[in-house]
């Protein structure tokens, strides 16, 4: 099972699933994936120094593979998407937000 939902991700662990992001200036006008670059980090909690994972956008979108939580343990973590705009390297962040990773039973 992979869900978002207001922005806050749930997953069971070790399940795959992908997260897109559709980026919009402020006069409405979609912002195409080739205009930026993006990261998102997860934590354990916001104030940690050590990263969870990190993941790169390609072409606007990122993929979680069961390699990318299998091994975490479950609860409850915080995520951000960092993004920089390439035409003027602005940077916008995107969140804090939530991210859920479930227990699962059958461990293959």
């Amino acid at each position: 099972m992979f869900q978002i939902l207001k922005n806050n991700v749930k997953m069971v662990r070790g399940d795959t699933g992908t997260v897109e992001l559709a980026l919009m200036d402020e006069n409405g006008n979609v912002i195409a994936p080739t205009a930026y670059t993006a990261i998102l980090s997860l934590k354990k909690t916001v104030d940690d120094v050590a990263y969870i994972l990190q993941k790169t956008f390609v072409n606007g979108k990122v993929q979680f593979t069961h390699a990318d939580t299998n091994n975490l343990p479950y609860g409850q973590y915080v995520y951000d998407v960092q993004v920089e705009i390439l035409q003027d390297n602005s940077i916008h962040t995107i969140g804090t937000n939530s991210f859920a990773i479930l227990p699962d039973v059958t461990r293959e």
